[in-house]
């Protein structure tokens, strides 16, 4: 880290890409190649770990006896390694692994070796050593190698868990919102309380919590609202909805 940059910035090893962004394949095995396998001890900087801002609005509307109450709120901005898609990936059992192309080659993993048949979405780069920068981890060498569409086979469990061997595809945006609560409250009338009852006045609440949540990760596998300003996450308890009744009595 330099001087002058943020104290919260999130960095760590990489997948190897040219410079167009295409991810770069190890020809012999089909795994992506990350900046380790090459030596390299160059970190990306995938962003900051506190949101750039926070939010929320709360308001009450009311109609003669009825009152209705919600709160939403949210945060922009930051990211968090989600380590719950790093985990279900590595043990084989994230949805993700089971669909499109992954999903089609993954009967075959039982096949063993000779019947893989997963190809991964990459390049190879061949006709020498690839080279990397040590600070930003960038090909210095690109032109110089030969750029082909990757064709190694390999078992859709080999490449998952490749996948799920460093943070780099795992780190995703902390952005959310959440509808928090709402509550639909009628208050009985007065004159339903005599003037010799011990009660003034009374309420009736219909109550919800954590009733939507938005959140634009393909998969919403965590509840980054318990990770505001944590750069990482873990094996969290998912928040639930939950319901509820109040009555209140004024003595």
């Amino acid at each position: 880290m330099h001087t002058g940059t943020r104290t919260d910035l999130v960095y760590d090893n990489a997948f190897v890409r040219t410079s167009d962004g295409k991810m770069v394949i190890d020809q012999s095995s089909g795994l992506l190649l990350r900046y380790s396998d090459l030596g390299v001890n160059a970190k990306k900087v995938f962003g900051h770990s506190d949101p750039d801002w926070q939010w929320g609005i709360t308001n009450t509307f009311g109609y003669k006896n009825f009152s209705f109450r919600f709160r939403f709120d949210g945060m922009v901005g930051g990211v968090v390694h989600d380590y719950v898609r790093q985990k279900s990936l590595q043990g084989g059992r994230h949805i993700e692994s089971t669909q499109g192309k992954l999903g089609v080659a993954r009967p075959d993993d039982a096949k063993g070796s000779g019947g893989f048949s997963y190809v991964g979405d990459g390049v190879n780069l061949t006709g020498g050593n690839i080279q990397l920068d040590p600070i930003t981890g960038k090909i210095t060498n690109e032109k110089e190698l030969t750029v082909s569409q990757n064709t190694t086979k390999t078992s859709v469990q080999q490449y998952v868990t490749r996948m799920a061997s460093i943070h780099d595809l795992d780190n995703i945006k902390k952005t959310y919102a959440k509808l928090r609560e709402v509550t639909l409250t009628y208050r009985l009338p007065s004159n339903l309380f005599g003037s010799r009852s011990v009660f003034q006045n009374a309420s009736l609440s219909v109550v919800g919590r954590n009733l939507l949540y938005f959140f634009p990760n393909r998969y919403k596998d965590m509840d980054v609202d318990q990770y505001t300003q944590d750069s990482g996450s873990g094996l969290q308890t998912p928040t639930t909805r939950s319901y509820g009744v109040n009555l209140n009595i004024t003595f």
